[in-house]
C-alpha cells in the first residue's frame, strides 16, 4: 500500500537517515516517537516543505508539507500538534492531523498520538472503455461509493534515557485504519514498528534504528481466459 507512505520530515531527522526514534528530543518527536515530547525544554515550532521528484517531464508537482508545534505542560508532561499533507496537484491529497501527549516517569517516557487521516482523489469525469472512448453519462466504478475517505489512527511510543545512552520504541498505526474508498473493500494502513538506540559522546551523537512494517494480506481475484 502506498497510502500514507513513510516519507519522513525534519531536516535533522532525515539527515540522520530517519534514525530518530531513540533520539526524539525536539518537536519532530511527534512524527517519529511521541514519547520524546517530554524532552522539550521550551516551546518549539517546525515547518518543512519538499517538492518531491522535481523535474518530471509531465510537470507533475508532488509535494510534502509538515507543520508542528509542541510545548511542555508541566515538569513531567508535554503535548504537540501537527499537520502533514502530501499531494499530487489536481489528482490526489492525503492529510494527517496529529495530537500527541507525553508523560515522564523518572527516566522512562511514554507517549501517544491520536491522528485524523484523510485522503481524496480527483475523480475523473465519465468512464473510459477499453477503446479509450469516454462515456460522460457514466461514472468511474472505482469512485462509485466516494472519492475521499477519513479515519482515525493511534501511535504509541516509549523512550528510556540512561547516562549516555537512549533506547526508543514506537508503534505507528496500531489500529491499522481502513482507508478504502469502496464499502466492499479494505485498504488498511500497515502497522510500523520502530526501535533503536543512540549514544552521546561529547558533541557526537550516534544513532541506529530498525523499522519493521506489518503488511496487510491482500487477496487478489484472478481471472483465467482460455483461447481456442
Amino acid at each position: 500500500s502506498a497510502t500514507f507512505e513513510e516519507v519522513g520530515t525534519s531536516a535533522r531527522a532525515m539527515g540522520m537517515g530517519g534514525a530518530f526514534t531513540p533520539v526524539a528530543d525536539d518537536v519532530s518527536a511527534l512524527y517519529y516517537n511521541p514519547a520524546g515530547l517530554s524532552n522539550l525544554q521550551r516551546k518549539e515550532f517546525s515547518a518543512t516543505y519538499g517538492l518531491l521528484h522535481s523535474g518530471l517531464t509531465d510537470k507533475t508537482r508532488l509535494s510534502n508539507s509538515y507543520v508542528a508545534y509542541g510545548q511542555r505542560l508541566g515538569k513531567k508532561t508535554a503535548f504537540g500538534l501537527s499537520w502533514h499533507q502530501g499531494s499530487l496537484k489536481d489528482y490526489y491529497t492525503e492529510r494527517t492531523t496529529t495530537l500527541g501527549y507525553s508523560r515522564k516517569f523518572a527516566k522512562l517516557m511514554f507517549g501517544i498520538n491520536f491522528k485524523h487521516l484523510y485522503r481524496q482523489f480527483g475523480a475523473p469525469s465519465g468512464q473510459v472503455d477499453n477503446f479509450a472512448v469516454a462515456d460522460l453519462s457514466k461514472s468511474d466504478p472505482l469512485f462509485s461509493d466516494r472519492n475521499s475517505r477519513s479515519n482515525f489512527g493511534v501511535d504509541l511510543g516509549l523512550l528510556r534515557h540512561f547516562e549516555k545512552y537512549s533506547v526508543g520504541f514506537a508503534l505507528q498505526n496500531v489500529n491499522q485504519p481502513d482507508m478504502a474508498l469502496s464499502n466492499s473493500d479494505k485498504d488498511r494502513i500497515p502497522m510500523t514498528l520502530r526501535t533503536g538506540a543512540s549514544c552521546r559522546l561529547n558533541t557526537l551523537l550516534l544513532a541506529g534504528e530498525v523499522d519493521i512494517q506489518k503488511f496487510v494480506a491482500t487477496y487478489l481475484a484472478t481471472q483465467t481466459a482460455i483461447f481456442a
